[in-house]
């Protein structure tokens, strides 16, 4: 388990933030965004050169704000998006 996956379970496990925003495995090699609720979902988060996609967004969807305190998995285009 990767650096990424221990802060993720981590902050589950103690109750921090009830969802992880980030990115998972999808078929056909591809990445789709991955809500991790518990430990074990946060062992499939990932983070490399193919996580492009602006998961800002989800952030200010009212199904996800539902969800109590969230933290994000972050690269450049997401934190311009919660920045601005």
């Amino acid at each position: 388990m990767g650096k990424l996956n221990e802060i993720a379970a981590k902050l589950l496990q103690q109750g921090e933030v009830e969802v992880v925003i980030g990115y998972g495995d999808g078929s056909n090699g591809r990445v789709r965004p991955l809500f991790a609720r518990n430990a074990d979902d946060a062992g499939k988060l990932i983070f490399d050169d193919r996580c492009t996609h602006n998961l800002a967004v989800y952030l200010y969807k009212k199904e996800t704000a539902k969800k109590g305190k969230q933290a994000i998995v972050a690269n450049i285009h997401t934190l311009r998006g919660i920045i601005c």
